[in-house]
């Protein structure tokens, strides 16, 4: 709860702002994993990455190795984003993601015999959000913080919390 109210300054500006928090709920977003294999000259490489399963344009996760149940939590709620994307549509945000990272780090370092191979893992994990209602009345307002990162989300996790709940 601090976390989203904010403090100090972040505080007054959120109060001034979107009132005050009156209610925090914890949902679950599904991501669908996939391991991508680099291959780059000599260079070879592999990740894990998890990608959303909704829309497939929030922030991935990036795993070292494919997490086993002792390391993931189950949790029985009904406060869950249902997948819509198909295997192939979180292939392709997969290897999108591995693109993006891979020019980041220096379109000059790529060579032309560049392979990015992307393997659908059969494992879905569903990372929580907590949000935050701000507001009086009958006006409403949110703030979404990733649970796992412990940081505020922007706009992306925002739109999406918001469609589903409206729905």
């Amino acid at each position: 709860m601090e976390a989203l109210e904010g403090a100090g300054l972040a505080a007054l500006w959120r109060r001034t702002r979107l009132g005050i928090l009156r209610s925090v709920a914890d949902v679950y977003v599904p991501f669908a994993l996939q391991k991508v294999a680099l291959t780059n000259g000599r260079i070879r490489g592999q990740q894990i990455l998890a990608v959303d399963a909704v829309s497939g344009n929030l922030d991935p996760y990036e795993f070292a190795e494919v997490p086993h149940s002792g390391k993931l939590a189950q949790v029985r709620t009904i406060n869950y984003i249902p997948s819509q994307l198909s295997a192939q549509q979180t292939r392709d945000s997969a290897l999108a993601v591995a693109r993006r990272q891979l020019y980041s780090r220096g379109f000059f370092r790529l060579r032309r015999d560049l392979h990015l191979q992307v393997e659908p893992l059969d494992l879905e994990v569903f990372i929580p959000y907590w949000v935050g209602f701000f507001g009086a009345n009958h006006h409403a307002e949110l703030i979404v913080m990733d649970a796992v990162r412990g940081q505020i989300e922007g706009a992306k996790v925002e739109g999406l919390l918001r469609s589903w709940i409206r729905s």
